[in-house]
């Protein structure tokens, strides 16, 4: 528990430093973006990767696990719910360097949330390794991209993961 704690104070510390560098952050990130990387980085921005990655992926394998699956969906939805509301209150426009241009605001990132409301699903499962990598890749695709600054990222990963953390905790005591 304490690791995790450790590791929630320098997911917000960077989350707080990131918002003063955003800019310069996203100029470096934007360099690599043009390259062998980029159709490989659409793909991961597509919305039906995510739906395979982050929907149909864990129903199998929650399957046989109905009560989980049920929570899992909630977390999910709960997590797509509170970024939502937090894109429309706090309003912060998208980079202007953004490959895709897009209709909804910046901050948070609604793929890092959904990619990181995963993880605490996973962790007595199988791969979990795996869930790790497709969050991270998520949320560097998103800065690779120019749809995001890093703090839209690392805002919309701690608020999917924890989230998702919370209802997990309330799936373990039912």
């Amino acid at each position: 528990m304490k690791k995790q704690y450790l590791i929630t104070a320098i997911s917000i510390l960077a989350l707080i430093v990131s918002l003063f560098f955003d800019q310069e952050i996203l100029s470096f990130f934007i360099k690599f973006k043009f390259g062998s990387l980029t159709p490989f980085l659409l793909i991961l921005d597509h919305w039906i990767t995510n739906v395979i990655l982050f929907l149909i992926m864990p129903t199998i394998i929650f399957i046989k696990k109905r009560k989980k699956l049920d929570f899992f969906y909630l977390s999910l939805i709960m997590s797509y719910l509170f970024v939502t509301i937090l894109k429309i209150l706090v309003a912060r426009e998208r980079p202007d360097l953004a490959f895709l241009p897009e209709e909804t605001f910046s901050f948070p990132s609604r793929h890092a949330a959904i990619a990181l409301a995963v993880i605490p699903f996973m962790l007595k499962e199988k791969g979990l390794v795996f869930w790790w990598i497709a969050g991270i890749l998520i949320g560097l695709s998103r800065l690779l991209l120019g749809a995001h600054y890093l703090s839209d990222v690392l805002g919309g990963a701690l608020i999917g993961y924890y989230t998702s953390y919370f209802i997990f905790i309330w799936y373990k005591k039912h």
